[in-house]
């Protein structure tokens, strides 16, 4: 697919974010997979996943044993892949008993406040922690449609 393709135009388009590498004992929720209850994400069970993940407690018993980048070869979620699912620098979560292939695997950086994205354009933009979810999603599509003011990022 070429950059024709995406009609919500490449300047609007995140490409990649920074994605922190997971360790197993930290309390820092950029690096900590949680497991939820949710089952799954398909339609209006995404909501569901976000309730859930933000309710969790950050405790040991809570994780899932994912370590979030750790396999870099993979080309998985949770690996060297991440989603729009919750904003920037928030826990990631998978499903319990779930895949890795589902959940909320959210860009995270230790700059303070948010992450650089690199968009389909070439800039790169600096997008705050507090960034409207909607417009965090928005990005994170290529043909949706979706109109973004500069207010609104």
């Amino acid at each position: 697919m070429g950059l024709e393709h995406i009609s919500d135009g490449t300047s609007q388009t995140a490409g990649v974010a920074e994605f922190c590498r997971g360790d197993w004992f930290g309390r820092d929720v950029t690096r900590l997979v949680l497991k939820s209850h949710s089952p799954g994400v398909a339609g209006d069970r995404l909501g569901r996943l976000v309730s859930e993940c933000l309710k969790l407690e950050l405790s040991e018993k809570n994780t899932d044993g994912a370590i979030k980048g750790v396999t870099w070869m993979s080309q998985a979620l949770g690996q060297t892949l991440y989603n729009h699912t919750l904003p920037p620098n928030e826990r990631s979560c998978t499903n319990d008993p779930g895949t890795i292939q589902e959940g909320a695997w959210t860009a995270g950086s230790q700059h303070p406040g948010g992450v650089n994205v690199l968009f389909l354009d070439g800039h790169v933009s600096f997008k705050r922690a507090t960034i409207l979810l909607s417009v965090w999603r928005a990005i994170g599509t290529m043909n949706n449609n979706e109109a973004i003011s500069g207010e609104d990022n």
